[in-house]
């Protein structure tokens, strides 16, 4: 990319208006071989949603470029935009960054931390466990459910993974008290971890009779 080129899109992504950024996103959605130059000028912005965007939507990244992004979540697990904490760990599962297991297991221990992070979380330490802690994940989630600090659709989460992982009825019977008398947003989020792939009928034996519930 030319120099001209470079100082363009850089000038679009930074403009003042809504549109143009992320049409400009759209655009290097589309490039195949991105310039280190680009990615450090993106990670750069003051703009928190055009950073998510472009690390949910880009598909092209080297290795390399993943060591950097893998640095960059690292950095700003403790930033003060919880919901830019949450999508950073959101990124980090889709492209398997695995460093901040750690920093996820303690965000579901912290009864105060953010709902959206502890979701996340929970999401990020189910669908990588680490076999040689699985009884530690195992009494975080049920701390989960058993502390009236956390939010309801975190224990719905945390319920919901915990019969996922070990088929025991008491945890599916926790899932139908959290949809059936709880919060009107539980039904929605069990359609939603249905709707994934790995928790439907082919692999959940539980799937015929909770899909019942979101109807």
């Amino acid at each position: 990319m030319k120099t001209e080129e470079m100082d363009f899109i850089k000038q679009k992504l930074t403009d003042a208006s809504y549109e143009l950024p992320y049409n400009t996103l759209e655009e290097i959605f589309e490039i195949e071989k991105l310039s280190d130059e680009l990615l450090e000028f993106i990670l750069d912005l003051k703009d928190n949603l055009i950073i998510i965007e472009f690390l949910n939507g880009y598909q092209y990244f080297s290795q390399s470029q993943l060591d950097r992004i893998e640095g960059f979540i690292e950095n700003n697990l403790t930033n003060n935009d919880k919901l830019f904490v949450s999508e950073l760990i959101a990124v980090a599962n889709k492209w398997n960054i695995t460093s901040i297991y750690d920093s996820c297991m303690s965000f579901i221990n912290n009864e105060e931390e953010d709902s959206l992070v502890i979701l996340e979380s929970i999401y990020m330490i189910v669908e990588h466990i680490d076999l040689d802690i699985i009884e530690e994940v195992f009494d975080s989630l049920n701390h989960i459910i058993n502390s009236k600090l956390y939010y309801q659709n975190c224990q719905l989460v945390a319920a919901f993974y915990l019969l996922r992982l070990s088929g025991h009825e008491k945890y599916f019977n926790d899932v139908v008290d959290y949809v059936e008398n709880g919060q009107a947003l539980n039904k929605d989020i069990l359609a939603n971890l249905l709707g994934i792939e790995y928790n439907q009928g082919r692999y959940f034996s539980y799937y015929d009779q909770l899909i019942t519930l979101t109807k």
